[in-house]
């Protein structure tokens, strides 16, 4: 029985106050109140986070533009001094958030212990945390509201902790067009958060503290890009010439993306560097080379997340399902999901896949090929490790069932991880996959000129089966080219491939060089192939190379070498090009049995002989299926089918008499080997059975021990997250201590100061008249040193008379005026 993936959410977590009523936070334009600062910066900050705070806060100008919110991960239950510690050489009030409190600019806000703070509304909202574990407040659960509430208007800043807390939070202010910002490594006392948010999360620049509040004045004072300048005067430097740039090094073509994509893109990683000119900007990537993979990586828009988009998944669920439950047992399910970013829409999948087939899911090979350029994107989709908030609105049978806990994050486990198969690929220069069921691109023509979406729709038509799935974005069409196309779904643009309609891929996968110069009057030149070099390469063929085809393991002919009439016959009616059905019958076996050599065990098939009536006689041919190695990389599934010639003299043949001795005595000799072989066979049935037995026995052990160990793992996962936090809390805690110690320290160095600046003699006692202090002049008028500390004053030797000096002292105690 199959299950809604979205069919049991979470709960949501209980705010303060109860009985609260939320508020939406509206549109770009109006996310601020008119009296509320246009941007947001949020700060989150675990172990030896303090240390990076003071200097920031301390750096931070007020402007009238921005707030922040502070985020550092504390104990529950304990009494922080961190606002006041912060608050000490400030230039902006630091105070402690509060629920409902309506966001004001110039003022810095710190979460509260063990809540969980947002911004919703243009107000702050504090929510009791959703599980007892993990670090609190969640860094990740701010950043993601601020990315909601202001989008390209919030920064995200990530300094000292452990743990990878903030990373995805990191990761959808980028996405929201914000700015982010990682401490410097090398300036951090523990560097997890920082490092997971510069890896995982793609910050935009990584600083040491008190720049980083520079940077952040700089981005709230010229309004993120308002002062980018992507002209220049030298006509070496260009947006079309950086493309180059990065074709060259990372080999990645960004020429057919819409240039307003790129401009938006290069001008917010501009600002993130602080740059101002393409001028200033391309100086610097001539000395920091490695600002081209950067800039790739922004280029490629990374937006992804489980089950995105609920009502097209929805739509999408009983049309795939109709689909899948036609395949018969045994047969494959094949889906393409190209851009797949970091992997959650291709896990996704494979877990929509598996909810429709249910228990039947075995019986099937379901193969997910998901597919990007980002090869750090990739990484992590490999890997299947995503944080809690990445599956916040997964049901909890879902998590429990596609999901392990692995050091404070949700692994996807084995099962779901080996159907999905992870690889670089470009959908426009490299071949696609064939023989497919659905293929899920959505929001990645919408970046691509309007020719190039053409070329993409037809190779996907291409590579799906007969009336295969086309599932795009929303800002994505195909009912516009009906030719190819018929629709299922307008709304959440699904379709399915028409039939009857015969497409070619694009001919060569290859778009314009990164190294032509589209500016140039010779852009548009084709060079021609000489005429007689291609004549010689036909006669060629023809006489001196075998007969070849070249096809894909569904039986598409894509290209013929030479003179193949002899081999094939095209039948009556509708015209297909299926090389299984065409070929001759003598070769038909062979056919599928080296087509399945050749695809499962990566070897060089030749088939038996086969002898033909040819005009000019008996002639012996044998098939020799084989993949290249040029097509292994750059087309799958794809075979080579040669028709070689024997040209073995055939040796003598003579019937041989059915009544002759020798062959009744050969006959004989067989059936005796065939009976023995029987019985071996037998006995090797019966002992593959025993062992059958055996292995189930083993694999039932191995089961049981593996739901142990995982059961151990997560108790083990569950004290390691308790110990982490209460590391992270007694580390802040100690720098709390300290930084009172030293104001403590000062105090005391202070009131010694005073004590000794007194023109007077000045005795400080305690109630039962012990000396807790005393300066120079008292030294002198009572006979005193350091042993006289903790000694009654009554027993000290004065050196003038004190006449009733004792019932003076007892007098002030008790009535608390002064006494001369």
């Amino acid at each position: 029985m199959s299950r809604d993936p979205r069919s049991v959410t979470h709960a949501s977590p209980t705010e303060e106050p109860e009985g609260r009523t939320s508020e939406s936070s509206g549109n770009a334009d109006s996310r601020q109140t008119e009296a509320g600062p246009r941007h947001v910066v949020g700060i989150g900050a675990s172990a030896g986070g303090l240390d990076a705070l003071r200097p920031l806060v301390n750096a931070l100008q007020p402007n009238g533009r921005a707030c922040y919110i502070i985020a550092q991960h504390m104990a529950p239950d304990h009494k922080s001094l961190l606002t006041d510690l912060l608050a000490r050489n400030a230039r902006m009030p630091v105070v402690l958030a509060k629920h409902n409190t309506p966001l004001q600019p110039d003022m810095i806000y710190v979460a509260p212990a063990g809540k969980d703070i947002v911004v919703e509304g243009g107000k702050i909202r504090i929510r009791k945390p959703q599980k007892p574990l993990g670090a609190k407040p969640s860094v990740d659960i701010l950043l993601t509201s601020l990315a909601e509430a202001f989008g390209e208007h919030a920064i995200g800043v990530i300094l000292s902790g452990t743990g990878t807390d903030g990373t995805l939070g990191v990761k959808t202010i980028r996405e929201a067009g914000g700015v982010t910002i990682a401490q410097a490594l090398d300036t951090a006392k523990y560097i997890s958060m920082p490092q997971s948010a510069i890896r995982d999360g793609g910050a935009d620049c990584t600083l040491p503290p008190e720049a980083i509040a520079r940077h952040i004045q700089a981005l709230i004072q010229h309004n993120h890009k308002a002062v980018v300048d992507l002209g220049s005067t030298d006509d070496d430097i260009s947006l079309p010439r950086l493309i180059r740039r990065i074709a060259r090094q990372t080999g990645i073509d960004f020429s057919a993306y819409k240039p307003a994509t790129l401009e938006r893109q290069l001008a917010r990683r501009m600002t993130a560097k602080g740059f101002t000119t393409l001028q200033d900007y391309w100086t610097w990537i001539d000395a920091h080379p490695d600002e081209l993979n950067a800039l790739a990586t922004g280029f490629l828009i990374c937006v992804t997340d489980f089950f995105r988009d609920t009502h097209a998944w929805a739509a999408l669920k009983p049309i795939l399902r109709a689909q899948l439950l036609k395949k018969p047992p045994g047969s494959d399910i094949r889906i393409w999901v190209p851009a797949c970013a970091t992997g959650e829409e291709a896990y996704s999948l494979a877990i929509l896949v598996e909810e429709i087939l249910g228990d039947e899911a075995h019986r099937h090979d379901i193969r997910i090929f998901a597919t990007d350029v980002n090869e750090e994107a990739l990484k992590t989709a490999r890997l299947g490790r995503y944080p809690e908030l990445a599956v916040r609105e997964l049901s909890h049978e879902l998590v429990d069932t596609y999901f392990y806990p692995d050091e404070g994050l949700y692994r996807v486990n084995e099962r779901l991880r080996k159907r999905v198969l992870f690889s670089r690929h470009d959908v426009l220069q490299d071949p696609p996959f064939l023989r497919l069921d659905l293929i899920s691109c959505r929001n990645l023509m919408i970046y691509f000129r309007p020719e190039l979406q053409e070329t993409l729709l037809e190779t996907f038509h291409y590579a799906l089966n007969s009336r295969g799935i086309l599932w795009l974005g929303l800002s994505e069409s195909a009912h516009e080219n009906s030719r190819l196309w018929v629709e299922l779904d307008r709304p959440h643009r699904i379709y399915h491939k028409r039939e009857g309609v015969q497409t070619r891929p694009h001919s060569s996968f290859r778009l314009p060089s990164p190294l032509q110069d589209t500016t140039r009057a010779n852009a548009n030149v084709v060079q021609e192939t000489d005429p007689l070099e291609s004549l010689g390469h036909d006669i060629l063929t023809d006489d001196y190379v075998p007969p070849a085809i070249l096809m894909n393991t569904a039986g598409a002919i894509l290209h013929i070498f030479g003179d193949c009439s002899p081999f094939v016959r095209l039948p009556r009616g509708r015209a297909e090009l299926d090389l299984f059905r065409l070929i001759l019958p003598d070769f038909r076996a062979e056919l599928r049995a080296g087509v399945h050599v050749v695809t499962r065990r990566d070897a060089t098939y030749r088939g038996n002989t086969v002898t033909l009536k040819m005009p000019e006689g008996e002639r012996r041919f044998r098939l020799v299926i084989r993949q290249p190695e040029t097509l292994k990389t750059q087309a799958e599934d794809v075979v080579l089918v040669v028709f070689e010639p024997v040209t073995d003299a055939l040796p003598p043949t003579r019937p041989a008499a059915p009544d002759d001795p020798a062959v009744r005595e050969h006959i004989r000799e067989l059936e005796e080997e065939l009976a023995l072989t029987r019985d071996r066979m037998q006995t090797v049935i019966e002992e593959l059975e025993t062992s059958n037995e055996e292995l189930k026995a083993l694999n039932e052990e191995a089961q049981a021990t593996g739901e142990e160990l995982l059961a151990s793992n997560a108790e083990l996962e569950a004290a390691n997250e308790e110990l982490q936090a209460a590391n992270e809390e007694l580390t802040t805690l100690n720098d709390e201590l300290r930084q009172t110690n030293d104001a403590l320290t000062q105090a005391n160095e202070d009131l010694r100061n005073i004590l000794d600046s007194l023109q007077k003699a000045l005795i400080v006692l305690d109630a039962n008249l012990l000396i807790r202090r005393f300066n120079d002049d008292a030294r002198d008028f009572f006979d005193l040193n350091e042993r006289s500390k903790g000694v009654s004053l009554l027993n000290v030797r004065a050196r003038y008379p004190l006449p009733a000096l004792a019932e003076k002292l007892h007098a002030v105690l008790e009535t608390g005026t002064p006494e001369e």
